[in-house]
């Protein structure tokens, strides 16, 4: 299980550096908050397919707004990687 998980690039640092998560920090609660349009649920979207990939932590998704119906799908477009 991958401990660090890519999830972009931090654009206010001096040097664009990657930005990660720390899956064993998961079993937490998560609160995300923003405006409507800020980007939260792609950013959710973002995360959930790095734990997908690189981790075996189980997941229950609640959604509501099917926002997520096709995270199990691999995008005709993607690369083979």
């Amino acid at each position: 299980m991958s401990s660090e998980l890519p999830i972009g690039t931090l654009i206010e640092s001096v040097d664009p550096t990657a930005a990660s998560v720390l899956a064993p920090q998961l079993n937490r609660h998560t609160f995300w908050c923003g405006q409507s349009g800020s980007g939260k649920t792609y950013a959710l979207g973002v995360l959930l397919e790095q734990v997908l990939l690189h981790t075996r932590l189980p997941l229950v998704i609640l959604d509501p707004n099917s926002d997520f119906v096709h995270l199990g799908e691999v995008r005709e477009d993607a690369p083979p990687a």
